[in-house]
This record gives C-alpha cells, sequence and structure tokens, in this order.
C-alpha cells in the first residue's frame, strides 16, 4: 500500500491511497488511519477485489445472507465515512451498497468488525464521542448508538428541520458536545454551525448557532465548565470569541479583536489558548 497528499489547504487533507495486489482493503485502511492519525473523514474508491463478501437482506427472514464471492470482480464504485475512536483503539466506518448503508466498528486490537447498524436511507458522518458513544446522522436526524449495545440507535432531538454533517462530537462527563451542519426553520435552505449539548442521562439537548467563519470553521471543545472557544465574526467583530455553556444568559465575550482568526487550539490542561490571526 502506497499512499500521496494531494492537498493540505485550509486544515482538509486529501490523500490517494494505492493498494497492491493481494492488499487485504479493511486492514489496508486501518493501517493508514492510524499512520496519519484521521480522526475521521470520508472516503471513495474504484478497484477490483480477487475474494470478498456480499450481503442479501432476506425480507421474510429478517436477516442478512452471505453471498462470497472467490473469482476476480471489479468495483465501480466504493463510498462511505470512516471515524477513529478519542484513544484510537476503535475504528468505525459506513460502507454503503445499492440500496442498503451499513456502519461498522472494529477493535483495532482484536481486528473483529462488527455490524452495529443497518439502513436503507444514508449514513453519514459517524463520530466518536467517546470509546463507546457514538453519532451519525441518517435521513436528516442524528443518532446516537452504543457498540456495547449495537443495533439499539436512538433520535436526538434537535429543534431543526434536518442536519447534514457532524464536524466533531466529545463527551465531557453526562454530556456530548458536538458541532454539526443544520437547517433551522427560522433560516430554510440554509445550514448553519451549531454547537450542540447532549445529556446522555435522559436526552435533553442545548444549541447555540456559531459564526460561519470564511477562512476557518475552529472550534475548541474543552472539559465540562470551561469556556467553549471558537474563531469568526461575532456581531461585526471579528476575533476568537468564548462563552459558557451552562450560563444562563449564555452571553458571547470576545478574548482577541482581528482579522482572519482561525486554528484554535487548546493545551490538554486548558491553560493555555493557540489561534492565529492578523493584528
Amino acid at each position: 500500500m502506497r499512499s500521496t497528499l494531494l492537498n493540505g489547504d485550509a486544515g482538509n487533507r486529501t490523500f490517494a491511497v494505492i493498494m497492491e495486489t493481494g492488499d487485504e482493503a479493511m486492514s489496508c485502511l486501518q493501517t493508514f488511519i492510524e499512520k496519519e492519525r484521521i480522526s475521521a473523514a470520508q472516503f471513495t474508491a474504484i478497484g477490483a477485489l480477487s475474494d470478498a463478501r456480499l450481503e442479501y437482506f432476506d425480507w421474510e427472514r429478517k436477516e442478512y445472507l452471505p453471498i462470497p464471492v472467490t473469482e476476480q470482480v471489479e468495483v465501480a464504485s466504493l463510498i462511505g465515512d470512516v471515524a477513529l475512536s478519542p484513544e484510537g483503539k476503535r475504528l468505525a466506518w459506513v460502507i454503503a451498497e445499492p440500496g442498503r448503508y451499513d456502519l461498522w466498528i472494529s477493535n483495532l486490537e482484536k481486528m473483529a468488525p462488527v455490524k452495529i447498524v443497518s439502513s436503507g436511507e444514508e449514513i453519514v458522518t459517524p463520530r466518536f464521542a467517546d470509546e463507546t458513544l457514538l453519532l451519525y446522522i441518517t435521513g436528516s436526524t442524528l443518532m446516537l448508538v452504543s457498540s456495547e449495545k449495537p443495533k439499539r440507535s436512538q433520535a436526538v432531538w434537535l429543534p431543526f428541520r434536518s442536519v447534514t454533517r457532524i464536524d466533531r462530537a466529545q463527551r465531557n462527563r453526562d454530556h456530548i458536545e458536538c458541532i454539526v451542519s443544520a437547517e433551522h426553520p427560522d433560516t430554510p435552505a440554509f445550514n448553519f454551525p451549531y454547537l450542540a449539548s447532549i445529556s446522555v442521562s435522559d436526552g435533553g439537548t442545548a444549541v447555540f448557532r456559531l459564526p460561519v467563519n470564511p477562512f476557518y470553521q475552529s472550534y475548541s471543545l474543552l472539559e465540562e465548565g470551561a469556556p467553549f472557544f471558537f474563531a469568526g465574526s461575532e456581531e461585526g467583530v471579528e476575533g476568537i470569541h468564548y462563552f459558557q455553556l451552562d450560563a444562563p444568559d449564555g452571553r458571547v465575550n470576545t478574548l482577541w479583536r482581528g482579522h482572519s482568526p482561525g486554528l484554535v487550539a487548546l493545551a490538554a490542561n486548558g491553560s493555555r489558548l493557540v489561534f492565529a490571526g492578523n493584528p
């Protein structure tokens, strides 16, 4: 297996990954993700396989039946999403097939893939909140599933017409904080970034609309009780802003004013904030 970086602009990276004859596709994908420390990505692929296993859903038996393929076949299109857990112990990916989307998860040490979700609607942008909880989107709805309870997903209620993407997710004690792109009823046909806080215990949610930053969508998810920092324009002021998610008034404060802010990062102990921008 070989890989080449094609593009690395604006904080996003695009790679070309070439597998050789005899390479096992899923294990090579896992190796590449670990090597490049990729936490979440989308992939498309074409090529050929000499050995594979397909599955057919039997409506009467309500289960998938394996179809082994032991000859040379062409892969016209392989499209999906992939995510790595925070501690790098588990890998999740989506495989799209005609009429079906499957979300798989695997322990990287045991290399034993398990299908945890199967849907007739497209599954996109899976993101680990911790080592067991996984967020994903299907049918424009945000869903939550545990790897310890596969195939028992629950819908997360948010005040949006549709949710199209999960950019980041992180669990802070009893809450999951995530950045989502969504269409609000007040702004139909437009997707804006929102910070959503989800209670793991009772499923309660709170959302905060984030500014659209033309340079970077940079946010810093912190420990519970610490400020949430983000870069962008807030009420006409460009810079680095912050607020307390649990504050009753939800007031946004400006930490630094300047043009083209971005690349927000916080030290592991929360003591230092690092960012980029033009004074």
